[in-house]
């Protein structure tokens, strides 16, 4: 019966775990594509540098080539994740499994919190240099 259980437990979490997931990714949806983040970058240099044409299609080019890196890193990151959740799910019993995924929940709410802080502070910084 415990085990039972436990395991309903389990499978409660994954399905609580992929809303969580689903909700991330529809967020993620928002984001520009590579060409608009690398168009609004080479814009904003363009802009403060008072770049000419052909500047402007070199520094796109160059941007271009760094948001696709980026994306590259990104979508790398995501499936050494899932890997390494994977061996984890292999090599931990159920207890230790569902403790894991609370460490690693409590582990990505201090990046998003530190993250956002620090996007604040730059946006202020941003606001305090224009005054």
């Amino acid at each position: 019966m415990k085990k039972v259980f436990g395991v309903l437990m389990i499978v409660a979490a994954f399905f609580m775990a992929g809303n969580v997931f689903a909700q991330d990714t529809k967020e993620r949806a928002d984001r520009p594509s590579v060409e608009e983040r690398a168009q609004k970058r080479t814009d904003l240099l363009k802009e403060k540098l008072s770049l000419n044409e052909a500047q402007s299609q070199s520094v796109y080019n160059v941007m271009l080539e760094q948001e696709k890196q980026k994306a590259a890193e990104r979508e790398n990151r995501k499936m050494r994740a899932e890997k390494t959740d994977m061996n984890m799910h292999n090599i931990l019993d159920e207890k230790q499994l569902a403790e894991y995924k609370v460490m690693k929940e409590k582990r990505k709410k201090t990046v998003v919190k530190r993250t956002k802080m620090m996007r604040e502070r730059a946006a202020h910084k941003k606001c305090c240099e224009a005054k």
